[in-house]
């Protein structure tokens, strides 16, 4: 039996490691960045982790710009599609043979611009798509005619449009090249603007990479911030000294916005005082000196040094200045969350609520309309609305409020915060299953409000119920439970379980009878609930699983399986217990009683009392786990399980000195020894099973089909 045992446990915890090997952690709360001043990735940029998010062929053709500036071009007579196919599928050799419309269309009416255009932009793409390609001198040759082909017909092109593609195009191939000097001189040489802005911004970053690749790095950094290439900024020196140099010369550079956030997020995994001190006199000096349109990004960033730095009133004073400053968009939106976290982090301050309520519904509500896509494409690790909202509310806020006795206000924040973290993907699954359809996964049970009502007390729990039913009385309070999602069947399921925790029956009773019918169907421990807690699954020859007496609650619990009716049986057992005057009734229905009691916390029918727990759910696990790390909270399921454990063991000696019934003292024996999981408990209790009742029914079908019976009643052996 041992090593049947071993080897099941062994098998466990493989499926354990492999389930939470596919699981998503989250990033630790203190590794979030919280400071943001641009966006990390460009709009369209996708990696291979979003390519779930990828559009068909037929949405790229219909949002690309490209596309679109064509299918103008040829007032609206080619479709996008076929021009989609032109543009990005079709080799060189398609332009001439006339079975594309795109192309044919053009040489309908002879446009020799917009052809010879496409000749060389496919003839150039089809060399240079090919990253291990380097260009012979022979096609370097022929490369730089082309250039100087290109650069004719960009003067002679009629429409100004396809003039700024033809300078794109000899950019592209002067940059390719490696003739920087030219691709400075067809800077210089180019229109003042450009109609197209997709093509200024591709143009502008070839002559930025240009300048780069010719020593003038400033210059580089400051038009890679102009057209917002964040990820081309990350070649640039990492330190403070370029970052002066740089405002030495263009101190209004976009480019500040990357580089103070990659110093600030960097001084928050290091703390290197040295370089932070440096930092803020170049950004006192820029606030001082007034040469940027983007004072406030300078003052947030001193302000969240002074927040990583602990000082929490100087970073609210600085931010509510930031607050009233000049910045983007991104950075005036980023001081608006960073006020609401150094707010949510001054649990001191007197106007707490007023403050948190001034800005906490519009981030959640901003989480809430967050797409699928924004969800991941607007950070390296996930959406920045999401990591900022969850550090104020599970490091600050919650805790906030739970510490200060105001367990209703932590449930509203964490109820709110669920729902607005819920993935738009899942929400009509999550909907259909509020309203009574069957869920493999059920959404609510998987929260933190959850996780808070399931360890907290039960008295806790119904004043939340309370709570909410009132809709509250601030305007924080109310705002919070209008955002969040309470089903009353939910939260009496809920306190009754609580109650069944505690063997209060009774109480549990009045709860779970006001449970909407259906609802349990909607969970998905459901079809556990069949399972039924009055029958012994631990007694191995299934012959032997039945109970003594005229009072059966195995065949009652059959007819109709739940948690209610359960409870109900176990009060008619306390009741006939109470009442009974006959000790061998009384010890058999005690025996009924303990069966109950401890299955609803084990085996097969934990379903009962606890939800889904994880890789933690045996009663042995339970036991032990309290027993090791001293767990007092008597609203910790570890805890609850040992008392219960405790009192069965209890319960179950009382049915020994009541009972003069071998069959019956022997499955008492075994019972004790099956709960309290000690090997040396283990050998005594056998033991005494064979020496005092091996002629009995049970034991003479156990030994046949119980190997640890079978192993520990054989009292020589030394374990």
């Amino acid at each position: 039996m041992m090593w049947k045992r071993f080897i099941v446990s062994v098998c466990f915890a493989l499926a354990v490691h492999t389930i939470f090997g596919c699981m998503w952690i989250e990033t630790p709360m203190d590794e979030l960045y919280t400071f943001k001043s641009y966006n990390i990735m460009n709009k369209g940029d996708y990696s291979p982790w979003y390519s779930w998010y990828e559009e068909t062929e037929s949405q790229r053709a219909d949002n690309d710009a490209n596309v679109a500036f064509w299918h103008t071009y040829t007032k609206g007579q080619v479709d996008k599609m076929s021009i989609f196919k032109a543009l990005y599928q079709l080799p060189h050799s398609a332009i001439d043979n006339g079975n594309n419309p795109f192309f044919a269309y053009l040489k309908k009416q002879q446009d020799e611009g917009a052809l010879n255009y496409w000749r060389i932009t496919k003839q150039f793409s089809e060399k240079s798509s090919d990253p291990w390609y380097y260009p012979t001198l022979k096609d370097r040759a022929a490369l730089l005619e082309t250039a100087n082909s290109l650069r004719t017909a960009s003067q002679q092109a009629a429409q100004p449009e396809l003039r700024e593609r033809y300078l794109l195009q000899l950019m592209r191939i002067t940059f390719y090249l490696k003739e920087y000097t030219l691709c400075v001189q067809i800077w210089n040489d180019r229109p003042k603007t450009f109609k197209d802005a997709d093509i200024q911004e591709s143009f502008t970053n070839y002559y930025a990479g240009a300048l780069l690749r010719l020593g003038e790095k400033t210059a580089a950094a400051n038009l890679y911030g102009s057209t917002g290439e964040w990820k081309s900024l990350r070649v640039f020196p990492d330190d403070l000294g370029f970052m002066e140099e740089l405002y030495e010369t263009y101190p209004n550079s976009r480019a500040f916005e990357f580089f103070v956030q990659q110093f600030v997020n960097k001084y928050q995994d290091y703390r290197d005082t040295k370089q932070r001190d440096i930092f803020k006199k170049l950004a006192n000096r820029a606030l001082r000196e007034q040469k940027t349109d983007d004072a406030a990004l300078w003052q947030s960033a001193l302000a969240h040094i002074a927040f990583l730095d602990g000082d929490v009133a100087t970073a609210v004073a600085t931010i509510e200045a930031a607050s009233k400053m000049k910045g983007t968009p991104i950075v005036m939106e980023n001081v608006r969350m960073l006020r609401l976290l150094y707010h949510a982090a001054d649990s001191k301050a007197k106007d707490y609520d007023a403050k948190i309520v001034a800005d906490l519904p519009w981030l959640i509500q901003k989480v809430y309309n967050l797409t699928d896509e924004e969800r991941w494409v607007n950070c390296d690790v996930k959406c920045h609305y999401l990591n900022i909202l969850r550090v104020i509310t599970l490091k600050y806020l919650e805790p906030h409020y739970s510490s200060n006795g105001n367990p209703n206000m932590a449930l509203a924040i964490l109820n709110a915060y669920d729902e607005a973290t819920k993935a738009p993907c899942d929400r009509d699954e999550i909907s259909q299953n509020r309203k009574g359809a069957p869920n493999t996964y059920n959404y609510d049970y998987n929260t933190h409000l959850f996780s808070y009502l399931d360890t907290t007390s039960i008295t806790n729990a119904q004043n939340f119920l309370a709570f909410v039913k009132s809709g509250g009385k601030t305007e924080l309070e109310k705002t919070l439970i209008k955002m969040g999602y309470i089903s009353e069947s939910f939260m009496n399921e809920l306190i009754g379980t609580k109650y069944m925790r505690i063997s209060d029956y009774k109480n549990a009773i009045v709860y779970l009878q006001k449970v909407r019918p259906g609802f349990f169907k909607t969970q998905n421990i459901y079809k556990y609930l069949a399972r039924n807690p009055f029958s012994e699954y631990w007694i191995t020859n299934h012959r032997e699983r039945k109970q003594y007496g005229s009072y059966n609650p195995a065949q009652i619990y059959e007819k109709n399986p739940s948690k209610l009716q359960f409870c109900q049986i176990m009060c008619e057992l306390e009741q006939k217990i109470a009442e009974s005057t006959d000790p061998e009734e009384k010890a058999q229905l005690n025996y009924a009683f303990c069966v109950g009691r401890i299955q609803s916390f084990d085996h097969l029918a934990w379903a009962l009392t606890h939800y889904r727990q994880g890789f933690i759910y045996t009663v042995f696990d339970y036991y032990y786990d309290c027993d090791l790390h001293g767990g007092t909270d008597p609203w910790d399921y570890s805890v609850s399980l040992t008392r219960q454990v405790q009192s069965t063991y209890y319960d179950l000696q009382k049915a020994e000195k009541l009972t003069r019934n071998p069959e019956l003292f022997a499955r008492c024996q075994y019972l004790q020894s099956y709960i309290l999981s000690d090997v040396s408990f283990d050998k005594k209790m056998h033991c005494k099973l064979k020496e005092g009742f091996s002629n009995t029914q049970f034991y003479r079908n156990e030994i046949r089909h119980c190997d640890r019976l079978s192993d520990y009643s054989h009292c020589g052996i030394e374990w």
